[in-house]
C-alpha cells in the first residue's frame, strides 16, 4: 500500500476534493442494481414457463431434452442475478469508503489559510514575538498532515476491499456444438433419399414390362379368386386377419409394382358418388323456379318451370295413372 504520510496535505486534499466524488459510483452501483432486477425476472420467467410446459402440455424426449439444456442455463441467471447484486453492493461500499475519507479530509481552503497565516508570522516576527503563534500553527500544520495521511490510508484500505469483485461466468452452452452440421446432413439426406426413391418408383411403373407384368398377375388373380369361391372365401378372411395387403405386408404375393399402379387407378373413386349428387343437383335447380317464373336460386324450389314445360315433361305427374 502506498504510503499516504510521505505526501502533504496539500496534495492528498487536493486529490480527494479535485475528483468528481461519490456520484458516478453510485450511478454504477444503481446500474448493477437494475441488471440484476432483469436477470431476476429473466430467470422467474423461465422457470414459471419450463414448469407450466412440462407439468402437462409438454411431454416426452423432446420435453426432457429441453429441460436438460435450459436448466443450466436458468441457474447461470439467477447466480449472475444474485452476483450483480454483488456488484451494487460493492459499489455502494466504495462510494461509502469515499464519503467517510473525504469527510475526514481537512478541505484545501484551511490548509492554505494555515500556510499563509505561517508566512505572515515568520514575516512579522522581527524580535522574536510571533514565535508561540508560528509554533502553534507549525503545530496545526503537523495535525492536518497526520489527518490527512489518516483518512487517505483507510480511504485505500475500504476502496481495495470494495474493489474485489467474483469474476462473472461465461453462460453455459444450451445447444450440440455439432448442431448444425448434423442438422445440414440430415437435410441434405432428406432432399436426397425422396428424390432417389420417386425415380425408381417412376421407372418401375412406367416400364411397359412392369405394367404387363403388374396386370396380368392381377388378371390371373382375380380370375382364380372369382371362379374358386373357397378362394374368396380365404381372402376375404385374410383381409379380416391381416388388414390391407401393403408392399410392407404383401401375405398376397403381389409384384410391388401393381401397388402403386392400384393405388393411382383407384383413388379418383372415391369422388365418383359426390359429382353424381352435385350434377343431379344442378339439373334440378335449372329444371324448377319459384313464383311467378323466376328462375330457381341456389336453394331451388320445386316449381314447374318454362323450361321443364317446354320438355314436355310437365305431366309427369301423371305416369303410372
Amino acid at each position: 500500500m502506498f504510503d499516504f504520510a510521505a505526501l502533504p496535505p496539500e496534495i492528498n486534499s487536493g486529490r480527494m476534493y479535485a475528483g468528481p466524488g461519490s456520484g458516478p459510483m453510485m450511478a454504477a452501483a444503481a446500474a448493477w442494481d437494475e441488471i440484476a432486477a432483469e436477470l431476476g425476472v429473466a430467470a422467474s420467467g423461465y422457470n414459471s414457463v419450463i414448469t407450466e410446459l412440462t407439468s402437462g402440455p409438454w411431454v416426452g424426449p423432446a420435453s426432457m431434452s429441453m429441460v436438460a439444456a435450459i436448466t443450466p442455463f436458468v441457474s447461470w441467471l439467477s447466480a449472475m442475478a444474485a452476483q450483480a447484486e454483488e456488484t451494487a453492493g460493492q459499489g455502494r461500499a466504495a462510494a461509502a469508503a469515499f464519503e467517510a475519507a473525504f469527510a475526514m479530509t481537512v478541505p484545501p481552503p484551511v490548509i492554505a489559510a494555515n500556510r499563509v497565516l505561517l508566512a505572515t508570522l515568520v514575516a512579522t516576527n522581527f524580535f522574536g514575538q510571533n514565535t508561540p503563534a508560528i509554533a502553534a500553527t507549525e503545530a496545526q500544520y503537523m495535525e492536518m498532515w497526520a489527518q490527512d495521511a489518516g483518512a487517505m490510508t483507510a480511504y485505500a484500505a475500504s476502496s481495495a476491499t470494495a474493489s474485489v469483485l467474483t469474476p462473472f461466468a461465461t453462460p453455459p452452452n444450451t445447444t450440440t456444438p455439432e448442431a448444425d452440421s448434423d442438422q445440414a446432413a440430415a437435410v441434405a439426406k432428406a432432399v436426397a433419399e425422396p428424390a432417389g426413391n420417386t425415380a425408381q418408383t417412376t421407372s418401375q411403373v412406367a416400364s411397359p414390362q412392369a405394367l404387363s407384368a403388374s396386370t396380368t398377375q392381377a388378371t390371373t388373380q382375380t380370375s382364380a379368386a372369382t371362379s374358386n369361391p373357397g378362394l374368396l372365401s380365404s381372402t376375404l378372411q385374410d383381409l379380416l386377419n391381416s388388414g390391407l395387403p401393403t408392399p410392407d405386408n404383401n401375405y398376397l404375393g403381389l409384384n410391388p409394382t401393381l401397388y402403386t399402379v392400384l393405388l393411382k387407378q383407384n383413388t379418383g373413386l372415391a369422388y365418383f358418388s359426390n359429382g353424381i349428387v352435385a350434377f343431379w343437383s344442378q339439373l334440378s335447380q335449372q329444371l324448377v323456379s319459384g313464383p311467378g317464373g323466376s328462375t330457381a336460386g341456389a336453394g331451388g324450389a320445386w316449381y314447374p318451370t318454362p323450361q321443364f314445360a317446354s320438355l314436355g315433361l310437365g305431366n309427369l305427374g301423371g305416369v303410372g295413372h
